[in-house]
């Protein structure tokens, strides 16, 4: 459940792809890239989607950027990547700062 009503779609922010460091992006999500004549499969292979985080990376009750794998009805799961100290930190970071501009919102009424 959103903290406002329809503010999924308005919620921006930073997300997985700015936390990790561009370098690793590969080995984080193998199979992601796209070759001559290769096409995966997004249920194959997660994509940073904006999701509604439910205690994946410790972040509960709001919408982030997170690795996902997508189906016919939308998110199937959220991947959890294995993140160093400094990207897990970054990303939580990331999360407070969309729950506060959210609260923010909510109290103009």
């Amino acid at each position: 459940m959103p903290l406002i009503a329809g503010l999924e779609d308005q919620v921006t922010g930073p997300t997985l792809d700015h936390v990790v460091a561009e370098e690793c992006a590969d080995a984080r999500f193998p199979g992601t890239q796209r070759g001559a004549g290769s096409s995966p499969s997004p249920a194959a292979n997660p994509q940073v989607k904006r999701t509604w985080c439910t205690g994946q990376y410790g972040i509960e009750d709001v919408y982030v950027g997170v690795p996902a794998r997508l189906g016919r009805r939308g998110v199937e799961e959220i991947v959890e990547l294995d993140l160093i100290d400094e990207e897990l930190a970054a990303l939580r970071r990331a999360a407070e700062g969309i729950r506060a501009k959210c609260a923010d919102l909510a109290s103009l009424g």
